[in-house]
């Protein structure tokens, strides 16, 4: 499967499924209509990777995103297909960096 980042007037115009990332409050706070929310963090885990990032390095707070993330992955694999089986097209989106979509993607 390949990947790529959009602008976003491309990314509003395409079709498929919708996914964000973000936190749960992140979600509540302000989503793009019709996204569906399946956070890579909670809201507790974003605090720490992003402390973390601020006050050590990328590095570091990569590897603690990945142990919060790293038991996640299965569950969220299987959501996505529950909501899009054989999707030919999901979007997905998250704020800033990119990593957490980026991170999705892969997956």
């Amino acid at each position: 499967m390949n990947y790529s980042r959009i602008l976003i007037h491309e990314f509003l115009q395409q079709k498929g499924l919708l996914v964000d990332v973000r936190t749960p409050s992140e979600y509540g706070h302000a989503h793009i209509p019709g996204a569906v929310n399946l956070p890579i963090f909670d809201d507790e885990e974003r605090k720490i990777v992003g402390t973390t990032y601020k006050q050590n390095s990328r590095e570091t707070a990569i590897k603690i995103g990945l142990d919060f993330f790293g038991p996640k992955m299965r569950k969220m694999v299987e959501e996505v297909e529950g909501l899009a089986p054989r999707a030919s097209n999901i979007r997905l989106y998250c704020w800033r960096g990119g990593m957490r979509s980026a991170a999705i993607a892969w997956l």
